[in-house]
């Protein structure tokens, strides 16, 4: 499997250093992917390195007095060094190598990570908001509760990395970015790689994602926690906020699309379609091979009824008869059906080849506390209306 990329990283991987001064006989021969040589003295012992890109073990208090010397890391090579709370935010670790390192409750906000290597590092409690991680290799590592709020992970390798109740809000694993593979003038894909990673308790809150980890397992139960957060949130505003009718309604109808277009196949193709003698709140495309399977083919007329009493007979009685031939309808409220609402829908269910349903407040909760799934409850619905 290959990485997802940064598409400027990805076209500028040889850059142009020959201007910035190769190094003298005797000095470090480190070669950047970004920025300048070393013309630090090479180690005779280290292959031609200095000792900062040598294997040689550095304590703590180096590393920290390099960062503060040049606020910059790339290419250094660490071991088992211990930088627990310290605060390297904004440094440039371009290239940079960790192996076996703690960066618990350090702040390395802001800091850029790209072409890195970290494997078998622990980042509990870090602060890594912001961090620019592109094609980082960030492998066998933990990160406990740490924030990586807008983080830039595109074409990371995060393979049996766990992420267990960090946040995530509005991190970036993107979209494919095409780019030429090497000797072909062919567009090549590369993907963010999560083989064996574990992102349990995520806040994955507004997370940048590229159409194929839809569905990744590991993304499933994160993307279902942010999703059941805002059906939560919508609920209570249709519920509590609304001050006026309009609001009531947009409220109300805002919650019936979310929860609708959650199950799959289904489209929100229009709200609040006027027509010449009616109004129609939901319009919905559906494509759904569970609802088709169910018997629940052809398109969907949403109705919803934000009000503080029972749905009469006479509003039921009004949807109906702007519903389509062979379509589906669904009343929406946050109250309750009266029992000659009910009574209408199962009379006029199958008229016109069309099939009519009902969400009422235990519905919506139901679906909004994650006890039951949008389509579970839109196929069930189905058959309350022929047992009434």
């Amino acid at each position: 499997m290959l990485l997802f990329a940064d598409i400027g990283i990805a076209q500028n991987m040889t850059v142009n250093i020959m201007n910035q001064g190769l190094p003298e006989p005797g000095e470090c021969n480190y070669y950047p992917r970004f920025g300048n040589y070393c013309h630090r003295p090479a180690l005779s012992d280290q292959k031609g390195l200095c000792f900062w890109h040598s294997m040689l073990p550095k304590t703590q208090d180096e590393v920290v007095a390099e960062f503060r010397r040049s606020n910059s890391l790339e290419g250094v090579v660490i071991q088992q060094v211990d930088l627990s709370k310290v605060d390297l935010q904004g440094a440039n670790m371009r290239g940079f190598t960790a192996i076996q390192c703690k960066f618990d409750h350090a702040d390395l906000s802001r800091s850029v990570f790209s072409m890195a290597t970290f494997n078998g590092c622990n980042f509990i409690h870090a602060n890594l908001q912001g961090v620019r991680a592109v094609l980082a290799n960030m492998v066998n590592c933990i990160f406990y509760e740490a924030d990586l709020s807008q983080t830039n992970l595109r074409g990371a390798n995060l393979t049996n990395s766990g992420f267990h109740d960090a946040n995530m809000q509005g991190a970036m694993l993107g979209n494919p970015a095409m780019i030429l593979a090497p000797g072909t003038g062919n567009p090549d894909q590369v993907f963010t790689l999560i083989e064996g990673a574990s992102f349990d308790g995520a806040d994955f809150t507004d997370i940048v994602l590229g159409p194929m980890y839809e569905n990744a397992p590991q993304f499933r139960e994160p993307l279902r926690q942010v999703w059941l957060k805002q059906a939560r949130i919508q609920l209570e505003l249709a519920l509590h906020r609304p001050q006026t009718n309009n609001q009531k309604k947009k409220t109300l109808t805002d919650l019936a699309a979310l929860l609708l277009s959650n199950i799959a196949g289904l489209t929100i193709k229009a709200r609040d379609k006027r027509r010449e003698t009616d109004e129609i709140d939901l319009l919905i495309e559906n494509r759904s091979t569970a609802l088709s399977t169910a018997g629940l083919a052809g398109p969907i007329y949403g109705e919803c009824k934000n009000i503080s009493t029972a749905v009469s007979a006479s509003a039921t009685r009004d949807f109906v008869s702007k519903i389509g031939k062979g379509c589906i309808g669904i009343m929406i409220t946050t109250n309750r059906l009266s029992k000659d609402a009910k009574k209408e829908l199962k009379k006029r269910n199958g008229e016109n080849g069309n099939r009519l349903l009902y969400w009422e407040l235990p519905a919506l909760e139901a679906m909004a506390n994650g006890d039951m799934s949008p389509e579970d409850q839109f196929v069930e619905s189905h058959y309350d209306v022929h047992s009434l």
